[in-house]
C-alpha cells in the first residue's frame, strides 16, 4: 500500500480552489493507498487557523475536513518543533522531507515547487489548471 503525504497548501485546496482532493486522488490513483498528514503540518494548520483572515478560515475548515475523513496523522522520527504555537511552514516541509526519506515509496501531495525540488526521485500529486489533480511520476 502506497502512502500519500499531504502538505499544508494541499490541505487548503478544497477551500482555496474548490477541488475535492479526496475524489481527485481516488480518480488518479489506481492502486491501494493511505493518506497521511505529518503532525507538523497539522500544527501549521492550527497556527494558521488562529488568524481571522481568509486563510485562517480555510485552515479551520481543513482541520475539520481531515478529522471528518479520519486522515492518519504521522510523526517523523525527527521532531522539528514540539510546540504547536511555534510551528512554521518550514517545519511542515522539513517533516515531509524527513518522513519521505523514511518511506521511499511515499507520494507527496503538494504544489510547492521548492519542496518538489528538494525531493528528487519521488512521485507527486499536484494541481493542474487549478481544477484537477495529476500524479507526476519522477
Amino acid at each position: 500500500m502506497k502512502e500519500i503525504i499531504l502538505d499544508t497548501n494541499f490541505c487548503l485546496l478544497p477551500f482555496r480552489l474548490g477541488i475535492d482532493i479526496f475524489r481527485e486522488i481516488e480518480r488518479i490513483c489506481d492502486f491501494n493507498y493511505e493518506l497521511s498528514v505529518p503532525e507538523e503540518v497539522v500544527a501549521e494548520l492550527v497556527r494558521l487557523s488562529k488568524s481571522n483572515s481568509k486563510t485562517g478560515k480555510y485552515a479551520k475548515a481543513a482541520i475539520d475536513l481531515l478529522k471528518q475523513k479520519e486522515i492518519k496523522f504521522t510523526k517523523s522520527k525527527k521532531v522539528i518543533n514540539t510546540s504547536i504555537l511555534q510551528s512554521t511552514e518550514k517545519d511542515g516541509d522539513e517533516a515531509i522531507i524527513s518522513y519521505a526519506k523514511e518511506n521511499k515509496e511515499a507520494i507527496i501531495a503538494t504544489d510547492d515547487k521548492l519542496l518538489m525540488k528538494r525531493l528528487p526521485g519521488f512521485n507527486f500529486i499536484s494541481t493542474r489548471q487549478k481544477q484537477y489533480l495529476t500524479l507526476r511520476k519522477n
